[in-house]
């Protein structure tokens, strides 16, 4: 009997401690985070990349989150000309060092949570199907997001496909919550 009680009680501690299960935080080509292509008609345009993290049902809000990219993927195609985020505590760079940590004084509600945006001049064509992932920062390893206690909870990282030349993927993983 106490080895029932005592099971029930770990399933319901552990369902209380993570309020926010992020899911994966992705690179998107629009605002609303539900577009993970970005067509790339000719050099010399402009494109936005928005950065979003994207909670399962059960989690509400996140304080932060620690993610990277690797900064050579634009190297040879794309000047950055800037970057805007949605908070004012930010340490690294995420386009240029590879790896940033943004944190917030009060949580942000999801389903959808709106990190920021990276603008890039193109140069150069990319090549079709050209995959850029959001990946664990690159000095400390990690890709996380932060609930509400602060607990690090980690997170996958999503990628966005530039000059998608086919029936490249869904922008949503299928898991048993988004299914």
């Amino acid at each position: 009997m106490h080895r029932i009680r005592y099971t029930i009680l770990v399933i319901v501690l552990a369902s209380l401690t993570s309020s926010a299960k992020a899911h994966w935080i992705g690179f998107y080509s629009d605002e609303s985070s539900s577009s993970c292509e970005l067509h790339i008609p000719s050099p010399y345009v402009s494109v936005r990349i928005y950065v979003s993290a994207i909670l399962l049902a059960g989690g509400t809000s996140i304080t932060g989150a620690e993610f990277g990219m690797n900064p050579t993927e634009f190297t040879d195609y794309a000047l950055l000309t800037g970057s805007s985020w949605s908070s004012d505590s930010v340490e690294g760079d995420l386009a240029k060092e590879g790896g940033m940590s943004i944190t917030w004084v009060q949580p942000m509600s999801g389903p959808i949570v709106q990190i920021g945006h990276i603008d890039y001049l193109i140069l150069n064509m990319f090549p079709a199907n050209h995959e850029i992932y959001v990946q664990p920062h690159s000095n400390t390893g990690k890709l996380i997001v932060l609930d509400e206690i602060p607990a690090e909870i980690p997170v996958e990282g999503f990628p966005i496909v530039i000059n998608c030349s086919g029936d490249c993927f869904n922008c949503i993983p299928a898991t048993d919550d988004s299914s």
